[in-house]
């Protein structure tokens, strides 16, 4: 992801922290990235996931359909990420930064198909993405 990420470009000024870990007494975590602007921090969470993707929202099962169409249930990505955002939140709150915390999946795949959502435009420019992920 790291070697991918020289292709972003943003007017607004950022900083990114790669591997990052933190703790919390007992609660440890790990980033891929931390990308950080005055607006908000975004946690980068790469996977490295090839195939036919889909998230069931129902079920809430994760699974991948591989070069031989043999489905792979799998953690659920979102999960690691969302249990992130919770503690980048809560360590920001006791540090007193006033940050709000989004994150984003990055598949650095080029053979990956969301079967979840055929229609997302997944080829949003760096700005655009600032501008979802950075609530103003």
């Amino acid at each position: 992801m790291r070697k991918h990420f020289v292709e972003f470009h943003s007017h607004e000024e950022f900083h990114v922290l790669w591997d990052v870990s933190l703790e919390m007494g007992d609660w440890k975590i790990q980033m891929d990235g931390l990308l950080l602007t005055e607006r908000c921090a975004i946690i980068m969470d790469s996977k490295n996931i090839s195939g036919k993707i889909h998230f069931d929202e129902q079920t809430g099962e994760f699974y991948r359909f591989d070069d031989d169409n043999v489905k792979n249930v799998m953690k659920d990505p979102r999960i690691q990420l969302n249990k992130n955002i919770r503690f980048l939140a809560a360590w920001f709150e006791l540090k007193k930064i006033k940050l709000p915390v989004s994150g984003l999946i990055i598949s650095p795949r080029r053979a990956v198909n969301s079967l979840s959502d055929q229609k997302a435009n997944t080829s949003a420019k760096s700005t655009r993405c600032l501008n979802i992920y950075c609530k103003s």
